[in-house]
C-alpha cells in the first residue's frame, strides 16, 4: 500500500503528502468531492480539470 501520494498537473505539483490527506486537502481549499465519488475517480477528474484551466489561463495571457 502506498503511504505517500504525488498528484501533478501540466508536471507542476498540485498535492503531495499522505493519501489518506488528499481529498481532505482539496475540499479545504474548494475543491469538493462530489457524493458517491471514490477518492480515485474524484483525484483523477481533479487533475484533469486543473489541467485546463491552467491551459485556458495560459492562452488568455498569451492573447491567443
Amino acid at each position: 500500500m502506498f503511504d505517500r501520494l504525488h498528484l501533478l498537473s501540466d508536471g507542476q505539483t498540485i498535492f503531495f503528502g499522505q493519501t489518506g490527506d488528499a481529498v481532505k486537502y482539496f475540499e479545504e481549499i474548494g475543491w469538493k468531492c462530489p457524493p458517491l465519488w471514490n477518492a480515485a475517480d474524484f483525484l483523477l477528474d481533479l487533475i484533469a480539470t486543473v489541467s485546463l484551466l491552467i491551459g485556458r489561463v495560459a492562452i488568455n495571457m498569451l492573447g491567443l
